[in-house]
């Protein structure tokens, strides 16, 4: 009995060179020590960079309008801001309608 051929899931990455400070590279090594400390799960820089990117994607961050490296972290930091005020938002409506 032979099986049939499984789709290959695997997604196809690309290896992507970023350069860091110290104090950058060190605060990711901390989020990956944090993590290994409290849960025993190891995040390599290479995970919590790919995460990063996957949180920006869902955040809605775009690059229209971004002329510097400022501009975008400014425009991040209010996508987060933002995406809490929405949940904010959308908590206090739940705990009203359990009242």
């Amino acid at each position: 009995m032979t099986r049939p051929q499984e789709k290959e899931t695997r997604q196809v990455t690309h290896r992507v060179i970023a350069l860091l400070n110290r104090e950058q590279v060190d605060f990711l090594d901390k989020l990956g020590k944090d993590a290994l400390f409290t849960t025993g799960a190891k995040l390599s820089r290479t995970k919590i960079i790919y995460t990063m990117v996957n949180a920006l994607r869902a955040l809605g961050v775009t690059g229209d309008g971004v002329r510097s490296k400022e501009e975008l972290e400014q425009k991040i930091i209010k996508a987060g801001f933002d995406q809490q005020h929405f949940t904010d938002l959308r908590d206090d409506l739940l705990r009203k309608k359990a009242v």
